[in-house]
């Protein structure tokens, strides 16, 4: 079990691939746990990857921080990609990859700036929390896709980056460019 820490003096940070745990509906009780765990743990902290929902959605969004505010007083940074707006996925919940900060109220500090990568290909989000004397930390949670499966379709993350990297390409005027978003995202960072 984590040691007890003395809220105020360590902000204590928790990294976990959530894959479908931030479920808020159906048998999977998944998001409850988290957040009992997370509190249990004293988290001030949860960088969660591959969170798979689409947070382009309002109500999917404001599922997850309702369970969330039921415990503590939460921002939510956010990112997943912007076939979230797409007629295919903008009435689903489920959209694979993505990742998530959720900065609970343990320290004495202000949110003074949170986003996703400018690609919208759902690669990272983070958070930039002030302090004491106007001292500034961020933090970014990241979610590289696998390698492209055989029979993975056109919904993995992997296609998807690879979608909109690809309309990128096309409005660089840059034909040539092989586009694979494993390699793209260490570029991009």
């Amino acid at each position: 079990s984590a040691v007890h820490i003395e809220e105020g003096k360590v902000l204590r940070c928790i990294y976990q691939n959530v894959a479908h745990s931030l479920s808020v509906s159906g048998a999977d009780p998944g998001l409850l746990n988290l957040v009992e765990n997370w509190k249990t743990a004293q988290c001030g902290v949860a960088l969660c990857s591959e969170t798979n929902v689409n947070w382009r959605r309002h109500q999917y969004t404001y599922g997850v921080r309702r369970v969330l505010q039921e415990a503590n007083t939460v921002h939510m940074s956010t990112a997943c990609s912007n076939m979230g707006d797409t007629e295919e996925f903008q009435n689903k919940r489920f959209l694979p990859g993505g990742a998530a900060i959720f900065t609970f109220n343990h320290w004495a500090c202000t949110v003074v700036e949170s986003g996703q990568d400018e690609l919208e290909c759902g690669w990272l989000c983070y958070t930039t929390l002030q302090g004491r004397n106007q001292q500034r930390f961020t933090m970014a949670c990241f979610y590289r896709s696998n390698k492209p499966s055989p029979g993975g379709g056109p919904t993995t993350a992997q296609a998807q980056a690879t979608s909109v990297l690809e309309r990128e390409k096309i409005m660089q005027r840059d034909p040539t460019r092989v586009v694979n978003p494993r390699e793209e995202i260490v570029r991009y960072l």
